[in-house]
């Protein structure tokens, strides 16, 4: 039981993190809470939230995304998404986990990596791009791996989390704080078409057509083999 091993592991290493508001989506008309690890079904998850949860119609859902004006993003959905879902304060992250259904995903750290390797280094146009030329150079992936341990170092990292790691690669202790917080259910990235129909079918009671895989983080070599063994 993935929960159980999380809770005995929080436990025997006494360890602790600041919620972090930003991650979490709530949906209130079913009391579902949710917090998301970048690259790991994000995408997937806030196409949920945004067709099936808001209750709002494509037509108004397009205009109030072109309203937006985010200098990286105009016009996104992943934006409208976040903002209306948002959770404002860490107090009301606590308070909502109490009652609500409390759901994560988690994915293996190593295919995490690559993933987001693949996809904020191989786009120049990517903030993430940018910075990490200015610093490293030509991007590598020995340099990927090496820059995500040098802003990991240290003691701080250990004892709080660590903002000076990128939130597409922060560890999952640091962004969804599941040592602080009793959640009811915490799935996989392979597990997800199993799992899905039963968080949103099952227990929320939203009937999703199929498992949307929409730029699910996965990487393109993962893909390529998920089409091979389809085929």
């Amino acid at each position: 039981n993935t929960i159980e091993k999380v809770r005995r592991y929080c436990q025997k290493n006494n360890l602790s993190r600041p919620l972090t508001p930003y991650l979490y989506s709530y949906d209130p008309k079913r009391n579902f809470l949710f917090c998301r690890n970048h690259k790991v079904a994000t995408s997937s998850m806030l196409e949920i939230f945004k067709t099936h949860l808001s209750g709002l119609s494509k037509e108004v859902i397009e205009a109030e995304m072109a309203e937006i004006s985010h200098p990286d993003y105009p016009g996104s959905p992943y934006i409208w998404t976040v903002t209306h879902f948002q959770v404002n304060s860490r107090d009301r992250i606590r308070d909502l986990s109490k009652n609500s259904v409390l759901y994560s995903i988690v994915r293996h750290p190593y295919e995490r990596i690559i993933s987001a390797y693949e996809n904020k280094m191989f786009n120049p146009d990517t903030r993430i791009y940018k910075a990490f030329v200015n610093i490293y150079g030509e991007p590598s992936f020995p340099k990927f791996v090496d820059m995500i341990l040098e802003r990991g170092r240290g003691k701080s990292c250990a004892v709080q989390p660590c903002l000076s790691s990128d939130v597409h690669w922060r560890s999952y202790l640091d962004g969804c704080s599941y040592c602080d917080l009793k959640y009811d259910y915490i799935s996989k990235d392979e597990n997800l078409d199993r799992d899905l129909p039963i968080i949103f079918n099952d227990i929320l009671g939203v009937k999703l057509s199929e498992v949307l895989h929409s730029n699910d983080g996965k990487s393109q070599n993962e893909k390529n083999g998920q089409r091979d063994k389809k085929e």
